[in-house]
């Protein structure tokens, strides 16, 4: 009797009586659960604020602690080639508190000038001598002509070893930014 039972049992028949006969169409009539959006949009939106604004405010002030320096990060404007520097690189820059941690191949940033618009022209360069027992530093970049600079002048040390620690690209994002 049992044999019987599952020879006329039709799995097609019982899945549109439990699932089907919704719509009157049968087994494409299945009801999919209604999707409810969630009304979060504000909130997602203030926690994406608060987000960036506490990458963006707060990363600043704690590199700028951390590493000693007013410009931890530096965008590349141009390429370096001696250096291997690349335009719209990001650098790492840490402070120089004596002159004494400025040594012969290190890799500075330094004031090279004040343009039109009052805003300083900061320049990499790798460190090629001292002079003036120590106040002053030969600094070569991209061209082939030393510069000096004063001890004073140099905001800080770029981080890395034989090649300048660098993130590619990053400096893409900024521009963006400064067409607003």
């Amino acid at each position: 009797m049992k044999n019987q039972e599952y020879k006329n049992f039709n799995t097609f028949r019982f899945f549109e009586e439990n699932y089907g006969r919704q719509n009157n169409d049968g087994i494409s009539g299945l009801a999919m659960p209604e999707y409810k959006e969630n009304n979060y949009f504000i909130f997602k939106l203030a926690v994406f604020l608060v987000m960036a604004g506490l990458f963006g405010f707060g990363l600043m002030p704690i590199l700028t602690y951390v590493l000693k320096t007013p410009y931890p990060l530096v965008v590349m404007a141009q390429d370096v080639q001696r250096l291997d520097l690349r335009k719209n690189d990001l650098i790492f820059v840490r402070g120089v508190v004596s002159a004494k941690d400025i040594k012969p191949s290190d890799v500075v940033v330094y004031n090279a000038d004040i343009d039109d618009s009052g805003m300083r022209v900061l320049s990499v360069g790798r460190v090629t001598g001292r002079n003036d027992g120590g106040l002053s530093v030969e600094i070569q970049g991209d061209a082939a002509s030393v510069k000096e600079a004063a001890y004073r002048q140099v905001v800080g040390k770029a981080i890395g070893r034989e090649t300048v620690f660098r993130l590619p690209w990053i400096g893409v994002f900024g521009g963006l930014f400064k067409k607003l």
